[in-house]
Order: structure tokens, then sequence, then C-alpha cells
């Protein structure tokens, strides 16, 4: 686990020590994260003497930064969510005429139903219009709304040394509705920082480890770093990938689905109950 400095001091003795924080598709199992507004306290600062041997400080890099989208920069109960898990069921049953629960075998054998119905050429499936379909029937507006603080937040990032590009297991046009509910699609979306979407990663799961090359390819070019690279998410498969990948994580939200404490995240090198508490763990993106 990182630990992230936030300040520095003496105490009577005259020894140095710090302050610190300890750190698609819709179908997903209960176990995933999601956040949980600011319900849940924020972890009390600690304190830790410079000569402690497990006090671990990471030599600061130019970061980029990855945010996911559904159940990350918004939070609504899991509203969204539950409607596309519908929508891409509705459209396996009703459009492609396949029994009731086969979207989530796909799902479970594949990473994402889309996976599932492309590995196995389903007849009369077509991958554009299974995305328009699935998205297009949910009322997005009617569950996300506009969210200021969001935007304060994301104003005060560094945007001169801090790229930020959404990463997002599901369709841009989906992503792009959600962020324009959010009243901050003018911060996160434009020609030269596009939604990272399906496609953009070849139609993998956000699981492969290939999705976050392309990602960090396409936020810094061919040579990018993946110590520079921090994922923003709610799902801890993303998280745990996000890791392999050498990339520095950020799980967004306290309690799982089934009751589990985010502490148990062993992928995560930094917690927050919300997209809001992003600058507490991480200052160093944003202007003061």
């Amino acid at each position: 686990m990182l630990i992230q400095i936030f300040d520095v001091g003496r105490d009577k003795n005259n020894s140095l020590f710090f302050f610190f924080f300890q750190a698609e598709d819709g179908i997903r199992d209960a176990q995933e994260s999601r956040g949980l507004g600011d319900v849940y306290k924020r972890q009390p600062a600690e304190r830790v003497c410079l000569h402690c041997e497990n006090a671990r400080i990471s030599t600061p890099v130019e970061p980029a930064l990855f945010l996911d989208c559904d159940d990350c920069l918004y939070y609504n109960d899991w509203k969204t969510a539950k409607q596309l898990t519908a929508s891409i069921e509705d459209y396996c049953t009703e459009n492609l005429g396949l029994p009731a629960g086969k979207a989530y075998e796909f799902y479970k054998q594949y990473g994402t139903a889309l996976r599932g119905l492309q590995a196995e050429e389903v007849p009369g499936f077509e991958t554009e219009e299974y995305l328009a379909t699935v998205h297009g029937r949910l009322s997005l507006e009617d569950d996300i709304h506009e969210d200021r603080e969001l935007r304060q937040m994301l104003q005060r990032i560094d945007r001169s040394r801090v790229p930020v590009r959404v990463f997002t297991a599901s369709s841009s046009q989906h992503a792009t509705r959600c962020i324009r509910s959010l009243g901050v699609d003018d911060l996160l979306i434009s020609e030269e920082s596009p939604v990272i979407d399906v496609r953009a990663v070849g139609f993998r799961t956000k699981h492969d480890m290939e999705s976050f090359e392309i990602a960090m390819t396409s936020a810094l070019g061919e040579h990018g770093d993946p110590q520079r690279c921090i994922l923003v998410d709610d799902s801890w498969s993303n998280l745990k990938s996000a890791k392999t990948a050498g990339w520095r994580t950020v799980l967004c939200g306290r309690v799982s689905r089934d009751g589990r404490n985010a502490e148990e995240c062993e992928d995560a090198d930094f917690r927050i109950d919300s997209i809001h508490g992003l600058p507490e763990v991480l200052p160093e993106l944003f202007m003061h």
C-alpha cells in the first residue's frame, strides 16, 4: 500500500514525523464496490516517525488520471446499473431469442455480455446495434443530476501537467450522456481527450491487460509510463488489473454490496467514500 503524505513536523524531542491517510455493460456480481457518498467518515490522520521501517514514500512522477464513469463519477444507488442490467437481459431474450439468464452466463464466462455475444457469434447479433439499443433505453436524466461539487473539483486539477481521461467499459455515447447529466462534459470530453470506451480497447473487457496498455498509450503516447497512471474506479476487479499493469489505484466506495469493508481490497492504494474525496488522497493533482 502506498502512503500519501499530507504534512511534516517535529515533536518535542525534535524527531521528524509525517501525517498521512492510510491508505459496458452493467452486469456485475454483488461483491463489486460502490460509492456511498459521504455516509462513511474519513479515516483519521496517523503519524509515523521518519525512521520507521514501515514508512514507504514513493518518488513523485507527473501523473495521468483515468476516471471510471458509472458508479464512480456519480452514485445513484445503482439505479443506472440496474437499468442497464435489465436492458441487456431484455435485448438478449427479446431481440436475440436467448433463454433468460444467458446474458449473465456470458458475463461470468467472458467478462461482459457483449464479449460473450461476440465470441459465441450469436445469430442476429450486431455489436453497434447492441450498444445503441441497450444504452439507448436508459433514462439517465432522471437518475443522474448536475454535480457542482464535482465540477469545482475537476476545475482544480492542474491540467497543465495532469492529463485526465474517462476510461469506461461502456460506450462513449453512454458515458457522454452520463457526464452531460452531471454538467461536466466540457471538463472531461474534447477532441484531444475523447472517452476511452469499449471500442477504443477493441471490445476487450476492462479486466484485460491490453485494455490498460491501450488506455495508457491513448493518454500518454507510445512511451507512456505505467507508474504515471492512476485509475479511480468502483470495481475491485478493475483495480486488480490496473495494479498488475503497474498503475496506482483509488477505490471509490467504502463498502461493497455484500458488506465487505474497502480496507479488504488489497489492490487499492487509496480509498475514498465518493469521487469528491479525491483531493484528500491525491492533493498533488490539484491547484490550491
